[in-house]
């Protein structure tokens, strides 16, 4: 990724309007009149065929190439009744991810076209009546031709293993993620990552052991679907984020014997723009010039300098244990 992607005015209209079909309970009037409003959108087209939303449900895609990126948003709609299903990206070409060099362990990763890189989808559909179904029917036929529409009642998803996520969003293996973002490529393959990479985590907050450091316990707390500033935060997320650094600083403290810790968030460097909260255990004899800002001179270390993954995974054995209330190794 070089550097950051403006939005055209076209592409911030389609993710506008797709902000407000997915966060508002909206009449079916309102919802005709932004459905009006998309259709005028250059580029914008549909599929040609229903898709699967991340319930397993069929849908309509409504899509349009992401400016400036290898993949397309789809706003994915009922194909009953047009009300909101979901939201996808789908990787449009072949490439390859390189992230910089002096971020070891972060080795490229591979994209294919098809590949779908984001994935969610509300864990119920709403219904509505009758009339409300047509009058979305009718007002969605002006939207570029493709699949097609069925009328009949709202339908439900097949049970199985489909993880709920906050606000009753069912949420596949690499849902809410971005390609571009470190941070959602190790999500992505979440139940794959080694204890360093999942120290903890709940539904909303995953927390990491930083792999550029000298400092034993450095943590990276993020949250679990892709957000660039904290205004953004959901009221799920920003309720849980104090409880969280509040713990991993009792469990530094408990573990490392820290006096302290630093509790720090930027996030602009380039492929990390994805939030995330350093909290940094400040030692006794850490020195002068590395307490306050300076503690960050310690996070580019020299290779020979930094912890060890084998030592990250120590460390972030014993601090689950301490979080979750058990003796190291129980």
């Amino acid at each position: 990724m070089n550097g950051a992607v403006t939005e055209d005015e076209e592409e911030q209209t389609f993710r506008g309007l797709g902000v407000l079909v997915r966060s508002y309970p909206l009449p079916p009037a309102a919802l005709a009149r932004i459905y009006r409003a998309m259709a005028t959108i250059p580029g914008l087209e549909i599929t040609g065929h229903l898709v699967k939303d991340a319930a397993g449900r069929e849908a309509v895609a409504v899509t349009r190439q992401e400016e400036g990126t290898h993949q397309r948003r789809e706003i994915l709609l009922s194909p009953y009744d047009f009300s909101y299903a979901g939201l996808r990206f789908v990787v449009t070409e072949d490439y390859e991810l390189e992230w910089p060099e002096d971020f070891r362990g972060a080795s490229a990763q591979k994209y294919t076209a098809g590949d779908i890189t984001v994935d969610s989808a509300p864990h119920r559909r709403g219904r509505r009546g009758r009339r409300g179904r047509q009058a979305l029917i009718r007002t969605a036929r002006s939207l570029p031709a493709g699949a097609g529409v069925r009328d009949r009642g709202a339908d439900t998803g097949p049970g199985g293993r489909d993880r709920c996520a906050p606000g009753g969003t069912v949420l596949r293996s690499r849902v809410m993620t971005t390609p571009e973002c470190y941070a959602c490529v190790q999500e992505a393959r979440f139940d794959e990552l080694p204890p360093r990479e999942r120290v903890d985590f709940d539904r909303y907050w995953r927390v990491a052991h930083s792999f550029t450091t000298s400092v034993p316990g450095w943590l990276v707390l993020l949250p679990r679907r892709h957000v660039t500033a904290v205004h953004d935060l959901t009221d799920e997320e920003a309720t849980t984020l104090g409880a969280w650094q509040i713990r991993l600083s009792r469990a530094l403290r408990g573990v490392t014997g820290c006096e302290k810790t630093y509790v720090v968030q930027f996030a602009e460097a380039e492929g990390f723009a994805h939030v995330h909260f350093h909290v940094v255990p400040r030692t006794a004899d850490l020195a002068p010039e590395h307490r306050g800002p300076g503690v960050f001179e310690l996070l580019r270390a020299p290779e020979h300098e930094r912890v060890t993954a084998g030592q990250a995974d120590r460390m972030a054995t014993s601090l689950r244990a301490s979080l979750r209330g058990r003796p190291a190794g129980g």
